[in-house]
């Protein structure tokens, strides 16, 4: 894969050449057009293995973390808890999908919600370092001791290898 040539035309801000100098303390400027030009870069995309592919796998592809709590710790059955699960870590977030339950077994599963934890301006956020939450809403079906763990496949390019997470299953009464 190849990325380039690429060129930008920005307006810069340039200090005037003047005899006076600054007028009323401020320095006098005049806008230029500049012209920025980058090289062709040579990229190696490589696919993605086949040996060792998770049955979960969604296409995410980076280094990540997992943690999920729920918004109470006693319900009764039929009543709905709400569990976030945050993933964070450096990649490619678009491509994934949610964690899933690893057993829905006695619960009665609504659809993930996908919301975005980071913070600050759009503008210069940190599009590959990131935080992203999902909130399940699980209805417990009969008495249950704890809502089960949540899991997330993904390929990290550092270590090579697919990487399967599971959080701890939360505890309720």
């Amino acid at each position: 894969l190849r990325v380039g040539p690429a060129k930008m035309e920005l307006l810069l801000d340039v200090p005037m050449a003047s005899r006076r100098g600054a007028l009323f303390g401020f320095m006098q400027m005049e806008e230029r057009k500049v012209v920025v030009k980058a090289v062709e870069i040579p990229i190696q995309v490589l696919p993605l293995p086949t040996e060792g592919k998770p049955p979960g796998f969604s296409g995410a592809v980076g280094d990540f973390n997992m943690s999920a709590s729920a918004n109470v710790a006693e319900a009764s059955v039929g009543d709905p808890v709400a569990v976030d699960v945050l993933i964070e870590g450096r990649g490619n977030f678009d491509s994934g999908e949610a964690p899933k339950l690893s057993d829905s077994a006695g619960w009665k599963v609504y659809p993930p919600k996908r919301y975005n934890v980071d913070t600050g301006d759009p503008n210069t956020a940190d599009l590959i370092n990131r935080k992203l939450g999902f909130n399940s809403i699980l209805v417990p079906e009969k008495v249950m001791s704890a809502v089960p763990a949540f899991e997330f496949s993904f390929f990290s390019p550092t270590s090579k290898q697919y990487v399967h997470l599971r959080s701890q299953p939360i505890p309720i009464t």
